[in-house]
């Protein structure tokens, strides 16, 4: 498979791209001054790099699903100071213009040293996704994933029902005995989703992409820092706390834990254990410190399942062609899961 089988390598697609570009640049009162770049390419977006005479600004087109533009605005509209600043949208199109958001903070985190970096930056996503808390349907109007915690067990039964999505018995699915282990451990799935439930903390917005190098920081001309989550296109309504499992597992590797660092919510070295700490601080007001922990590792299985999901959804979508390249993150993500129940 080469880049060009892509829809946006196409020169139509690339021309009609550029012609939007230009437009919105003029309506916000700059212009382009230098060749658009294309540095990042993927079977589910792809973004162009944009010199403009107010700085560089960043195109992106995520058509399936399409509703990153939309939900951006909206979360902007709550939240403005950490939010993507958005030149221009095209919502139905998946097409979305936004000013640099700085340097991703993946550059700054390489030791346990530098993970105070986070203090401020957890509490403010805690922030936004209580200002989400009960508006389910305001959520499933934008278009985001489905991964309220109440409908998941019902989706992982149907997943787990359909073996060629599990790629049951090939080299990157799950073994018979593995898929034989997670039809027997649905019951247990909705035993956890269950006891999350019954928690005073419901759903709200699930930053399912959340990890350092889509956290940036750009020091301004007054020396303040801006704080920006950007790529909002995996998101869900789901349970808050599901958008530290990327994010924690990510900071033990930047970090240089061996992978069974942050194997189970349970088994988290104490580095890692302050950094959900300092989430969950955020969030006393709901609940207590133990509870929350408690919320906190059901959360982190839930979330497991959500993200097999999501990526079944993404795929499903696509060109056939792009399909086999990244089917095996839907068993590895079930592989991950029976893990935590097989550990705990």
């Amino acid at each position: 498979m080469t880049e060009q089988i892509y829809p946006w390598t196409e020169p139509e697609w690339l021309a009609s791209a550029h012609t939007w570009i230009e437009q919105a640049v003029s309506r916000a009162g700059s212009r382009v001054i230098g060749p658009i770049e294309q540095p990042h390419v993927r079977p589910w977006s792809t973004v162009l790099r944009v010199p403009t005479s107010d700085g560089v600004y960043y195109f992106k087109a995520a058509p399936v699903p399409n509703f990153e533009p939309g939900l951006t605005l909206a979360l902007a509209a709550r939240d403005a100071d950490c939010m993507p600043e958005v030149i221009a949208a095209d919502p139905e199109r998946g097409w979305m213009l936004t000013c640099d958001a700085g340097t991703p903070l993946r550059g700054s985190i390489h030791s346990e040293d530098d993970l105070h970096l986070l203090d401020p930056i957890l509490p403010r996503l805690a922030e936004v996704q209580q200002h989400w808390l009960g508006q389910d349907d305001a959520l499933l109007a934008l278009g985001v994933f489905d991964r309220r915690v109440q409908v998941l067990p019902d989706m992982l039964e149907n997943l787990a029902a359909q073996r060629e999505w599990l790629l049951v018995g090939e080299e990157q699915g799950l073994s018979e005995v593995d898929y034989a282990r997670l039809l027997g451990t649905v019951p247990h799935y909705q035993e956890i989703c269950t006891r999350l439930m019954a928690y005073s903390i419901g759903n709200s917005i699930h930053y399912d992409d959340m990890h350092t190098n889509n956290v940036f920081l750009r020091v301004n001309e007054f020396g303040t820092t801006r704080l920006t989550f950007s790529d909002w296109g995996d998101s869900a309504i789901g349970h808050p706390f599901c958008s530290l499992l990327i994010f924690i597992r990510q900071l033990g590797d930047a970090i240089g834990l061996p992978d069974e660092a942050t194997d189970t919510p349970e088994g988290l070295p104490p580095v890692l254990q302050r950094v959900r700490d300092v989430y969950l601080e955020a969030w006393q007001a709901y609940a207590p410190h133990t509870d929350l922990v408690d919320m906190f590792n059901l959360a982190w299985r839930v979330g497991m399942v959500s993200r097999a999901l999501s990526w079944q959804a993404y795929i499903a979508a696509w060109d056939p062609a792009f399909r086999s390249k990244y089917a095996y993150y839907v068993p590895a993500w079930l592989g991950e899961f029976l893990l935590t129940i097989e550990e705990k």
